[in-house]
């Protein structure tokens, strides 16, 4: 498909092909109306209802679904009927997953760990079904946008949730303050750090709805539910999370606004920080001792890398061999509990996805402003995702999810262009996966070194 007479299609740096404009005006996608105008599927609403019971958790405190596996259910469902209404090209990221859920199950096979075989493999086949549903059911950036304003949403009622139990002292599941009077969820979001993630994620989003190209009614809403997010971050008082939201701020000013925008993100970011809770500038001795705890389990990771460094002690098993915590990084415990191919497969996926997002970002101004704009809070999510990963262990649902949106973002700029924008294992990728692999792993080692050995 061609965009217009007027222009040029030269390779570029990054992706295979990025538009030049003609003079004088911007290119208007031709393509815009086929990529919005997808009809709304079952698959889709399996999408929407999945992201329901993700956030809300029915299964963990509604009696009549107490126990269900309607998580699995339902994203098993939604994306056979995506893969039966079409059959899309799958994106690079798809392989590579088969192969992160092939290295998780030899991580623990080759050590005979089978109670970790079974449970990890099944959970990351999990997520791998719910990276493919949300890759082929979000085909349009119409649906792209119902998914972000869902997230929103679910996102500010769990806000106003933890608002009211702080206020009251348990939570609308019976569940307890978290420990330093922090507010939390159930499930999956049952700790103030893991439940500040999604306050992380939606952030962008929120920022998209009040600043981006849309309505009235879409920036009050855009507003009502910052307010509630910004409250309930407060409330957890995560200093990963914490600082991950000034990271966002930062990147997202300047990013829509250019270098200026760097003075407007410091600006917003000192603003977090002057109103940050005590915890983040003062602390206790229980923080000293959290501080301390990640500092040891790094170590402890690099320990486990150094025992097991092909295919690392196993997925699943950091805990029971630190026999203290969990590893409180992503990286760490990736790098630990799966060695070095387990960690080049993952930190391969995060490439591909930010990849995907310049290869979209090369072509943007041939974008449409929805899409452009989704680009942008997608991207910037990620970022701030894995900022708050650094201190956090968040190897789960989200994550996965993001990475999905990059790859839908990468398909409908293809829709929009014309271009042929396709994700290729060329060999300069390699050689910087491969560095960004060997550099984290030094970084690690010598940062425990320093400020632990």
């Amino acid at each position: 498909m061609r965009l217009s007479s007027a222009t040029a299609i030269q390779p570029g740096a990054v992706g295979e092909a990025v538009v030049q404009p003609p003079i004088g005006g911007r290119v208007r996608p031709r393509a815009v109306a086929h990529s919005q105008a997808g009809a709304v599927s079952l698959a889709y609403i399996g999408v929407l209802i999945y992201c329901m019971i993700l956030y809300i958790r029915p299964q963990d405190w509604v009696g009549p679904v107490l126990h269900w596996r309607l998580e699995l259910v339902v994203a098993g469902g939604a994306t056979a009927l995506a893969l039966l209404q079409r059959r899309p090209r799958f994106p690079l990221q798809v392989p590579l997953l088969a192969a992160w859920v092939v290295v998780i199950f030899l991580s623990n096979a080759t050590g005979g760990h089978m109670e970790f075989v079974v449970r990890e493999t099944v959970k990351y086949f999990k997520l791998a079904i719910v990276f493919v549903m949300f890759w082929a059911a979000v085909d349009s950036t119409a649906k792209l946008r119902g998914v972000m304003w869902l997230l929103v949403l679910l996102t500010a009622v769990l806000a106003y949730q933890g608002i009211w139990m702080h206020q009251h002292g348990v939570g609308w599941a019976g569940q307890e303050l978290y420990w330093g009077d922090r507010i939390r969820w159930i499930g999956l979001w049952d700790g103030a750090n893991v439940l500040s993630l999604l306050f992380v994620v939606a952030l962008p989003f929120v920022l998209e709805m009040v600043l981006g190209p849309r309505g009235t009614v879409s920036r009050l809403l855009g507003v009502v539910a910052g307010v509630l997010i910004l409250v309930a971050l407060f409330l957890a008082a995560s200093r990963g999370a914490w600082l991950a939201s000034g990271v966002v701020f930062l990147l997202y000013f300047r990013d829509r606004i250019g270098n200026k925008g760097i003075a407007v993100g410091v600006l917003a970011a000192a603003v977090l920080l002057a109103f940050a809770p005590e915890r983040l500038t003062q602390g206790d001795d229980r923080d000293d001792r959290s501080w301390d705890l990640r500092l040891y389990m790094w170590s402890q990771g690099v320990e486990m890398l150094r025992y097991q460094p092909v295919l690392g002690v196993g997925k699943g098993r950091f805990l029971e061999i630190s026999r203290r915590k969990i590893a409180h990084n992503i990286f760490v415990g990736n790098m630990a509990e799966t060695g070095f191919v387990g960690l080049t497969v993952f930190v391969a996926l995060i490439y591909y996805s930010f990849l995907s997002l310049m290869m979209a970002g090369a072509v943007e101004r041939a974008l449409s402003p929805p899409l452009a704009s989704m680009r942008r809070a997608v991207s910037i999510s990620l970022v701030g995702y894995l900022a708050a990963s650094m201190f956090i262990s968040t190897d789960f649902e989200p994550l996965y999810i993001l990475m999905a949106l990059c790859a839908v973002v990468l398909r409908l700029a293809q829709m929009e262009t014309g271009l042929p924008l396709r994700l290729t294992l060329r060999r300069w990728d390699i050689r910087n996966i491969l560095l960004l692999v060997v550099g984290g792993v030094l970084f690690t080692y010598a940062f425990t070194e320093i400020f632990w050995g």
